[in-house]
């Protein structure tokens, strides 16, 4: 995984990670995923996306995960 700061207010990262199950049957594992946040004064705007393939070593069950956030601090 690797994480960046932009500038002071914007942050970005991206990881993948790979599950190498034992059994011959089992398929590997694999996820991805990426975020960003942007913070301006007391409010953050996040987008993450994560992907995963091959989910629990069950092969052609692929998940997906997307989500967009905003938080205001007082």
């Amino acid at each position: 995984a690797v994480s960046l700061a932009i500038n002071e207010n914007m942050r970005i990262s991206y990881g993948v990670s790979t599950v190498d199950f034992e059994t011959a049957s089992l398929s590997d594992e694999e996820s991805s995923g990426v975020s960003a946040s942007y913070t301006m004064g007391g409010m953050t705007l996040a987008a993450v996306f994560n992907s995963t393939d091959s989910v629990a070593g069950s092969s052609g069950t692929d998940k997906e995960f997307k989500e967009v956030s905003i938080a205001f601090a007082f």
